[in-house]
């Protein structure tokens, strides 16, 4: 019903994807090395902290990463096709 976040990353073997906080994202799409959410109407008028990690297993290495974006959420969403 709005616009998507979309967090990614890339590897081999493909990484394993998280985007929350849990109490912010409920309900993601994910596929191959990616993991994303949709904007929901009740964010309107608030400011979120979304944090994307990825986690992958090489040689029985763990290789871990994350980013974070603090972003407000203005306005109607946007519906965008893909």
């Amino acid at each position: 019903m709005g616009e998507e976040l979309r967090c990614s990353a890339r590897g081999n073997p493909v990484p394993e994807m998280t985007l929350g906080p849990s109490n912010v994202v409920k309900e993601t799409a994910s596929g191959p090395g990616w993991r994303s959410v949709v904007v929901k109407p009740e964010w309107i008028g608030r400011t979120l902290t979304l944090q994307c990690s990825s986690r992958n297993t090489v040689d029985e290495q763990e290789f871990n990463s994350q980013k974070s974006v603090t972003f407000n959420v203005t306005g109607k969403p946007l519906i965008i096709i893909i």
